[in-house]
């Protein structure tokens, strides 16, 4: 695997996993994970549909994915970014996937302008590591997902309260891919359902 395709893989599998937890994705998106092909990731086309309970939002900066890319060899070198997944009414699909059994609303988060050259700075920097060090040089690369919610109403006050539905997608006319079914967020991070929501601006 190239440093190329294993940033792809940390901005847009990686990291969703290392947030919902393989449990909570359903068994046929894990195939379709399984098939995954980093390659033809872009990050203008990178957008997940969240379907966000009656009562919360997300803040601005919905989605954080810090990355740490450490280029190994005889080199202490490292490159460290945090790409933003922010609202964005206007990648709305006309057509959204079917509504939740829980009252709700859609929204889509994706990378702005700023964000997208961001990856490309950081795939500039390590494809000019790898052209330096040789293909066989290890590479490690860590993500962490930071979501930042918030509250419409004074019933939706605990993120302990969230159920979330996710779809992504990564490349042009792709059918987008269900990565969570009405999953409770305390059943995925018990430390982030602990926590109070902030209102949303």
């Amino acid at each position: 695997m190239n440093v190329k395709q294993t940033i792809l893989r940390a901005v847009a599998v990686a990291s969703v996993l290392a947030m919902v937890g393989c449990t909570q994705i359903p068994v046929r998106s894990l195939w379709a994970l399984r098939k995954f092909d980093m390659a033809q990731i872009e990050g203008a086309q990178l957008r997940a549909l969240v379907y966000v309970p009656e009562g919360a939002g997300t803040l601005r900066d919905a989605l954080k994915v810090p990355l740490k890319i450490e280029r190994g060899g005889t080199s202490s070198e490292v490159l460290e970014e945090t790409l933003v997944l922010r609202p964005n009414r206007a990648a709305l699909p006309a057509a959204a996937p079917s509504n939740p059994n829980y009252k709700g609303h859609w929204v889509a988060l994706t990378l702005d302008a700023q964000e997208q050259q961001k990856l490309v700075g950081l795939r500039q920097r390590s494809q000019a590591w790898r052209a330096a060090d040789g293909p066989d040089t290890k590479r490690k690369v860590s993500a962490q997902v930071s979501a930042q919610f918030c509250s419409l109403s004074p019933e939706m006050s605990s993120a302990g309260d969230l159920t979330l539905t996710v779809w992504l997608r990564w490349k042009p006319e792709q059918e987008d891919l269900l990565l969570l079914d009405g999953a409770r967020l305390k059943d995925i991070d018990d430390k982030a359902a602990a926590e109070r929501l902030p209102a949303c601006a």
